[in-house]
């Protein structure tokens, strides 16, 4: 029996309402894709706040959640599953030995609610993806989530974006809204058409930024890169202010990203420095949302792109 004190694991519902559902029908590939699309937000979600760390690293094994359907519930359709293994949170927040508390669980819950609403909003307001990522950096900070400098928002974005977007795929196709809720928690996560078609919206591209700095020489070293995009996560080897600590996201301005030989996916693959020269674009001094462009073009003397005087 579960106590106040101790609680071993939760119920999730996840019901689909309207449409075809109100049927107790609903399409295979959609069904799968939507479970699948909130199997992985609960696994980022979790991972985030059992470890305290805005990462997107996985749990190691004898730590991880898992999910497992008990039972489909007809009258409109509704999927229950039972996490296995909540109690080996144990070790990595405050539980006693069989299991986490009631209060933890629903602390996990206003998590997972307020963060499925914050990526929706940064959609809602046309952010750019260094805005979104501020926002979830200061609103995860809010739920006692530490974001380290091993620890890069823009992609947790980007992540859990993916995860939703699979998770509300059914919503205006074959049902009307989708929604999601623990036994431990009193939050009840809803999509309908306007939560979908917010998601379906991609983040800015172009924004005039408040301010825009100079380029400057500077070394990083590439972590990751989109070589379609030109996004790329950095790290600097001797930041100059809080605005160079940590990974962040940058855009290579560079046609030569996409020949053989580049040298961003050089540094990447090595993990070596890299000169370059960056320059940064303040597009929200409230949030401290920045987007840095980066070059390290050079013509045959060896003057980089933005210095040939």
């Amino acid at each position: 029996m579960m106590t106040e004190e101790n609680v071993r694991e939760d119920r999730i519902h996840i019901r689909f309402e309207g449409g075809l559902a109100d049927q107790n029908r609903i399409p295979v590939q959609e069904f799968i894709t939507s479970l699948d699309g909130w199997h992985d937000f609960l696994d980022l979600s979790t991972t985030a706040f059992l470890t305290g760390r805005l990462t997107t690293d996985r749990l190691p094994s004898d730590r991880r959640v898992r999910y497992e359907i008990q039972t489909v519930r007809e009258g409109s359709v509704e999927v229950i599953l039972e996490t296995v293994g909540l109690w080996a949170a144990q070790g990595i927040v405050g539980g006693g030995a069989a299991g986490i508390t009631f209060a933890t669980g629903r602390a996990l819950w206003r998590w997972r609610h307020a963060l499925f609403n914050r990526q929706v909003q940064s959609h809602r307001d046309d952010a750019t993806i260094e805005e979104a990522a501020a926002a979830l950096a200061h609103m995860a900070r809010e739920h006692q989530i530490a974001v380290g400098d091993e620890d890069d928002p823009a992609d947790y974005v980007e992540r859990i974006d993916a995860t939703m977007k699979r998770a509300v795929r059914p919503v205006t196709q074959s049902v009307t809204h989708v929604s999601m809720r623990g036994e431990l928690g009193t939050e009840i996560i809803t999509a309908a058409s306007s939560q979908k078609r917010a998601l379906d919206n991609d983040y800015s591209s172009v924004k005039q930024p408040e301010r825009v700095g100079d380029f400057e020489a500077r070394e990083v070293i590439f972590r990751r890169i989109n070589i379609e995009s030109g996004s790329a996560s950095v790290t600097f080897v001797d930041p100059h202010d809080e605005d160079e600590v940590g990974i962040k996201r940058c855009w290579i301005i560079d046609a030569n990203l996409r020949t053989k030989r580049d040298p961003y996916t050089g540094s990447m693959h090595k993990r070596s420095p890299l000169q370059v020269l960056a320059r940064k674009k303040v597009l929200n001094s409230e949030t401290g949302a920045v987007r840095w462009e980066v070059t390290a073009d050079q013509d045959e003397a060896g003057r980089h792109l933005f210095n040939r005087e």
